[in-house]
């Protein structure tokens, strides 16, 4: 139950969310602007990848929190030690994507939230994806970083043969850390290290100071489970039970991307850009860097969602109804 408390210089309530809660299995830390049951702020809601903790967004929300009240989600298990004995091997895509549904009710049907932008980086870009599928209407605007629809048999041979190669190679890791952990849920075997260090990164992306640290600081071999998630939706799992990504034109959204000249493999589809940009309410750009955007390109991707949250895009709508008349 949440605590409500009125403020000395104004009638309005301001609902008393702790800074840092659990629910199920996501991790909230809170900033920003308080929630009002008066006048409810937009909300702006980032979920992180592999193998990022929710800190890595800690500066790059810094001049939103004077408009919107904040909220990092780290993705299961990328701030943990090891993962829980009740899942040693891991979380769906799908248990994710159920549990960032939940928040987003939580927020829109309780604390009255009608503005809520979504941030999604990485693997949190693929769930944000399927909620914007799923779920259109819980979303006000949503951006993706880096991570959009994929279609292996659309990409190039190159880009095809890269993703799977490294992708199998994680999933493979993550199951010898299982599998030689003996018994224990410790997955700081000598083998799985050694590989994720010995992995030819750069085949990925164009070797930088900021690429080699973030990979270097948060590598661990549990992080990996979810190459072996994806491994299972593509392989085993019936359909109902794999997250679907498709594109939700009724939701705004702006893709940010690593130009090819910085990052060698493109984790999106040519379909997926030209369906947004046919779309008017999207919006499409690339930056000079790899990945971690929000760090290494941070004023300038700041600056772009900043404007796209205060963009009408009612306007565009209208415009739209307009020429189609």
């Amino acid at each position: 139950m949440v605590n409500t408390k009125t403020t000395a210089s104004s009638t309005s309530n301001i609902i008393d969310l702790p800074k840092e809660e659990r629910k199920g299995i996501l991790v909230l830390r809170r900033c920003g602007l308080p929630i009002s049951t008066k006048e409810p702020p937009p909300v702006y809601l980032l979920i992180s990848g592999f193998p990022d903790p929710p800190t890595t967004f800690d500066s790059f929300v810094q001049p939103f929190e004077e408009r919107y009240h904040v909220v990092k989600i780290g993705y299961p298990g990328m701030e943990d030690d090891e993962l829980p004995s009740n899942a040693v091997w891991g979380y769906s895509l799908k248990q994710i994507h159920a549990a960032l549904v939940t928040v987003l009710e939580e927020y829109r049907d309780v604390y009255h939230c009608n503005t809520i932008m979504l941030h999604g980086f990485d693997w949190g870009a693929m769930i944000t994806l399927g909620v914007a599928h799923s779920h259109p209407h819980l979303l006000t605007k949503l951006v993706q970083q880096d991570i959009g629809q994929m279609n292996l048999a659309q990409m190039s041979r190159y880009n095809r043969a890269i993703i799977v190669s490294y992708q199998l190679f994680l999933a493979t890791l993550f199951c010898l850390s299982r599998l030689l952990s003996f018994g224990r849920n410790v997955t700081t075997t000598v083998l799985s290290k050694v590989g994720l260090w010995a992995f030819p990164w750069f085949l990925l992306m164009k070797p930088s100071v900021l690429a080699w640290d973030m990979l270097s600081d948060n590598l661990a071999p549990h992080k990996c489970y979810p190459y072996l998630q994806i491994v299972l939706d593509n392989v085993i799992r019936e359909r109902g039970e794999r997250l679907r990504t498709k594109f939700a034109p009724t939701v705004p959204q702006l893709f940010a991307y690593s130009d090819p000249h910085y990052q060698y493999v493109s984790f999106f589809t040519d379909g997926y850009l030209t369906k947004l940009k046919e779309t008017l309410h999207c919006q499409v750009k690339s930056y000079p860097g790899t990945h971690w955007l929000h760090i290494n390109c941070q004023e300038e991707l700041q600056r772009d969602v900043m404007d796209f949250f205060l963009k009408d895009s009612s306007v565009d709508m209208m415009a739209t109804e307009k020429k189609e008349l």
